[in-house]
């Protein structure tokens, strides 16, 4: 079987999808070492080494899933702020000059912006993802992307919403099928559906991935 490649059933329970999933990926390995021995021979160009080697990323995850996944994200950054409001006003601060306001917003905001980017790299997950059973890969070997190359996706997609938002249209136009907007494909990622994770573990699992 496929064992080797994220989405291709190998690891998952065998559902209909990952049935289906699966026998699409064994059937696109099976014509790419078709494809290599007949090169020499019957005039197919053989399939580069690095291509014939690439794994499958999996079905790709549905836009709807991935705005769920970001939803989750955002309402868990908003419960935090609210403990940091809580904290301000009944902290022994409470009445103090303004800066401690402004140390403890900050210290969210780099808190959130973190929990966006390093789980992302090392997991090809936030929380909200993970929730949600979707994975951020590299499109070309199904492996996690990295701590770089997640925050530049991260950048990008928050370029997209200049001018008026219009940036993410390009989710639909992609014409892979895979719903890659502008962001992955500046970052060479693609987003695939997975199994999911509870919310306490994924929480857990996300702070874990910040220890150096």
């Amino acid at each position: 079987g496929c064992r080797g490649c994220w989405g291709c059933g190998g690891y998952w329970r065998r559902g209909p999808d990952q049935q289906r999933a699966g026998a699409a990926c064994r059937a696109s390995r099976l014509a790419r070492t078709a494809a290599t021995a007949r090169g020499p021979s019957t005039g197919y160009a053989a399939v580069p080494p690095a291509t014939a080697g690439a794994a499958c990323p999996g079905p790709p995850a549905s836009v709807g899933n991935r705005f769920l996944a970001f939803l989750l994200d955002s309402l868990l950054a908003v419960a935090l702020l609210y403990v940091v409001v809580v904290i301000v006003m009944v902290g022994p601060w409470a009445g103090e000059p303004p800066v401690w306001v402004v140390v403890l917003v900050t210290l969210w905001l780099l808190v959130v912006v973190v929990l966006a980017i390093v789980p992302l790299g090392r997991l090809g997950q936030t929380i909200g993802k993970r929730v949600r059973g979707i994975k951020v890969v590299d499109a070309r070997t199904a492996a996690t992307v990295g701590i770089g190359r997640a925050f530049l996706r991260q950048v990008v997609w928050a370029l997209l919403a200049l001018p008026c938002y219009l940036g993410y249209i390009t989710y639909f136009t992609d014409s892979s099928g895979r719903n890659r907007a502008l962001h992955e494909q500046a970052a060479a990622t693609v987003t695939v559906a997975v199994p999911r994770v509870g919310l306490f573990r994924s929480i857990a699992d996300a702070v874990r991935s910040l220890r150096p």
